[in-house]
């Protein structure tokens, strides 16, 4: 399985057509708190959504260096709102101050310092209405913190919830965290591979999530973020968004991450059009002179053409679109994004990284730019950086399946390493390596022999011991680890300990003629010539040549 990072946002479901067809019925209103819904609404009609076509299902947001036929690449990507399911991340240009960054706050929530939480969240969000320029994305970061996956983490979430009841915070807390779960039961494969029940259950934690979003907002009326994740918990229903959207910019006019999600949500894939898109985008701007943040949108719409020319291959394409994109929108993550993946397909994996890690600057604990830096760092044979950036997005976001797959290909690697060397005598570097393994996954039986076998030849009895028992407890069929194991035993002469070794084996692998005869050895040595000559012609009788001549010269 290919390990390029999913990208989160983009891919869409089918939705249900409208009926009817009235070019007319574009209102060309000026825009306003009044007219702003009328109108969008209007130009959705004006679609292909109400010329009874429906939507066009996405294409994935693949990760950078596989196009649409690679591996994990291919899979839909089910959306932004699968990873943040609170709107759009901040600027390059944004710092995360510590308190407020997504690991110090999942940590205070796993030690249930809810009040702390609470407290920090409330003052970013009342910062954030106040001041959207300001202080909306280190909100949005903040508030990301509990956009995980961990079924763990449940409890404490109803746990918060009751504790402080009616606290818009700790709703929408709980609120994130059912659409991540929602979004990890529907997977990340295209719709038409998606069984209808990952569908249901997908829906099931949805409608969790939108109670609570919108108890969020009813105690808080200008609380972005829940106003966002009610948005995308519109995917697919354009309309929906738009109304939904349009309450809350009633709220908060100048907000960016409101209008990005919806923005989102109108792309094609998700059932909207282009010339909605840009309206809206440009209907913002006259509120840019609160928010500067506002011009970003002004790219999206490019870089979803951007994003659709990568899924059919057309990298010339996708890389004028990202032109437009900069050139319209500026230097907005997800644009270099969008470019960092055009680097990669065209082979520039060490232009593509200094673009990820220039975005990661001001956006450090953005998971897809994580993902992406870890498959670089990677692709570029950094090992040790590489684990580094593991283990950040273990911090930020411990639930990714990206994390659970990068840490098992790094294990595969080292694994394969730590044999390498352990065969050809490079036995301290083998030692190395081998713990490297292991430290990824603990489970691995392979790499645990091999580090026995390393440290057996550096006269490292004990170590090599340990090892060949935690190599067993992986892999009770692992007959090469009880032979290594008998042979330490055995210079102890603790022959009960080995006869226990090779019952435990056999009750497993009753047919393995080998195994009998090392049992009938071990048998004859602690006197038991009885034992030892029905296991010798048991062997014997499953094809053992030297248990039949054993057998007849002893028996």
């Amino acid at each position: 399985m290919s390990l390029l990072p999913t990208a989160r946002g983009r891919s869409g479901e089918p939705t249900s057509a409208s009926a009817g067809c009235r070019e007319d019925a574009r209102a060309r209103a000026t825009p306003g708190p009044a007219s702003r819904n009328r109108r969008w609404i209007a130009l959705l009609l004006g679609s292909s959504l109400a010329c009874g076509r429906g939507a066009v299902e996405g294409a994935p947001r693949p990760g950078p260096a596989g196009g649409p036929a690679a591996g994990l690449a291919a899979a839909s990507t089910a959306g932004q709102a699968a990873r943040a399911e609170g709107g759009v991340p901040a600027s390059s240009g944004t710092q995360v101050s510590l308190e407020a960054s997504r690991a110090s706050i999942l940590a205070a929530f796993r030690a249930r310092r809810f009040e702390e939480i609470e407290s920090l969240l409330s003052r970013l969000a009342a910062e954030a209405a106040a001041d959207p320029a300001r202080h909306e994305l280190q909100a949005d970061n903040a508030f990301a913190a509990f956009s995980t996956a961990l079924p763990e983490l449940e409890p404490l979430f109803d746990e918060w919830v009751v504790a402080r009841r009616g606290s818009a915070v700790a709703l929408q807390a709980r609120a994130r965290y059912l659409a991540a779960r929602g979004w990890r039961a529907r997977g990340e494969r295209w719709a038409a591979e998606t069984p209808d029940a990952s569908f249901v259950e997908m829906r099931r934690w949805n409608d969790r999530a939108s109670i609570d979003a919108w108890s969020a907002v009813r105690e808080r009326g200008d609380l972005i973020d829940g106003w966002t994740l009610l948005v995308n918990l519109s995917l697919g229903q354009p309309r929906q968004c738009v109304k939904v959207a349009d309450q809350g910019l009633a709220a908060v006019p100048a907000s960016f991450r409101i209008r990005a999600a919806l923005l989102n949500c109108l792309t094609p894939r998700w059932g909207g059009n282009y010339e909605t898109m840009r309206t809206i985008a440009r209907d913002a701007q006259t509120e840019a002179g609160r928010n500067p943040n506002l011009r970003w949108l002004l790219g999206f719409e490019p870089d979803d053409r951007a994003d659709m020319a990568l899924s059919r291959g057309e990298v010339d394409e996708a890389e004028r679109w990202v032109a437009q994109a900069t050139a319209q929108g500026g230097d907005y993550w997800r644009i270099r994004l969008t470019e960092v993946r055009v680097k990669v397909e065209r082979g520039q994996a060490t232009e593509a990284l200094a673009a990820v890690e220039q975005a990661l600057a001001g956006r450090p604990e953005e998971p897809d730019l994580l993902e992406q830096q870890i498959y670089l760092l990677s692709r570029l044979g950094r090992e040790e950086e590489t684990r580094r950036a593991i283990a950040h997005l273990a911090s930020v976001d411990p639930g990714s399946s990206y994390l659970a797959a990068s840490r098992s290909r790094l294990a595969r690697e080292a694994s394969k390493a730590c044999e390498t060397l352990s065969r050809n005598g490079a036995f301290r570097e083998a030692v190395e390596r081998c713990g490297e393994a292991l430290a990824s996954d603990p489970g691995d039986a392979g790499a645990s022999f091999w580090l026995g076998r390393a440290h057996l030849k550096l006269d490292d009895e004990l170590s090599a011991q340990a090892a060949f028992e935690a190599a067993l407890r992986a892999d009770p069929r692992s007959r090469e680890a009880i032979v290594n194991l008998d042979y330490l035993y055995a210079k102890r002469g603790e022959w009960d300990r080995i006869v226990a070794l090779w019952d435990a084996y056999l009750t497993l692998e009753p047919g393995d003629a080998k195994a009998l005869l090392e049992r009938a050895g071990t048998h004859r040595h602690r006197g038991d010539m009885p034992a030892a000559c029905r296991d010798l012609r048991r062997s014997c009788e499953l094809g053992n040549p030297q248990a039949c001549q054993l057998a007849r010269g002893n028996c």
